[in-house]
């Protein structure tokens, strides 16, 4: 489930003695095989991929990616639009909303993005991406399946904005590592990554100590220490932090 490496070069730069590193690991390991036994019995795991196929997309799809309603699925469209224009978002502009469900923002942005505009939106269901091909058709939006660590883009630094909302909140560590450098291999050197996270609040006692992670796919939480220094390590940096409808979003930029 880890890279071996990514927690070397953790360890290297972020922990003061070996004792503290050993705490570390011990708690991440400890974490680690209670979620194994929970995903081994089928306890609070979700299925993306089943959950999906196992739904009425064209009939429900305003409520499939976590609204309650189809008017807080439109109303959150609408908040994230209005944000990204306050930050410099145009109609001309380029944006990569990774994890683009079944088209919050692909919604507002049908009307919105002009000719020279571009979209981009990838998923890791393929029903999904099927539904928003046939839904947003316009000749510059465009639908991709992605890997749960790979983007399937060669384009290069081509993105004003990556929009990544409900995605690192669901994940694990060494699957954000390589999402955020596909990231940082995509966006320009001025470009923003917005992206949505849960900081850990009350953690059990071990997690407390080493600060890092504790979740499954229903809710992956990080420490706020913890998920800097990941960010910092890819050549990252939080430019500002934002919140919409109480969800805390992280406003990223390259070093």
């Amino acid at each position: 489930m880890r890279d071996s490496n990514i927690y070397d070069r953790q360890r290297v730069h972020t922990c003061n003695c070996r004792g503290h590193w050993m705490k570390r690991r011990l708690g991440e390991l400890a974490f680690g095989i209670v979620w194994k036994v929970l995903a081994f019995l089928g306890i609070s795991r979700l299925d993306y991929y089943r959950h999906y196929a196992r739904s009425d997309i064209d009939q429900k799809y305003k409520t499939l990616t976590g609204c309650t309603s189809e008017e807080e699925f439109d109303q959150t469209g609408k908040l994230v639009l209005e944000q990204l224009i306050s930050l410099g978002f145009k109609q001309n502009s380029k944006i990569l909303d990774l994890g683009c469900g079944t088209g919050r923002l692909a919604t507002q942005l049908l009307p919105y993005l002009g000719e020279q505009g571009e979209y981009y939106g990838c998923d890791i269901s393929p029903e999904v991406i099927e539904f928003c091909r046939k839904r947003y058709s316009r000749s510059n939006f465009h639908f991709l399946t992605n890997q749960m660590k790979k983007i399937p883009l060669s384009l290069g630094a081509n993105f004003d904005f990556i929009w990544c909302y409900s995605v690192f909140t669901h994940i694990f560590p060494d699957e954000m590592v390589c999402l955020l450098q596909e990231c940082k291999r995509l966006i320009r050197p001025q470009g923003l990554l917005l992206a949505s996270y849960y900081i850990a609040g009350r953690e059990p006692a071990f997690l407390k100590r080493v600060k890092s992670f504790y979740g499954n796919r229903d809710r992956m939480e990080y420490g706020d220490d913890f998920l800097r220094e990941i960010i910092s390590e890819q050549g990252l940096f939080v430019l500002d932090t934002i919140s919409i409808q109480k969800q805390p979003i992280f406003v990223l930029r390259l070093r």
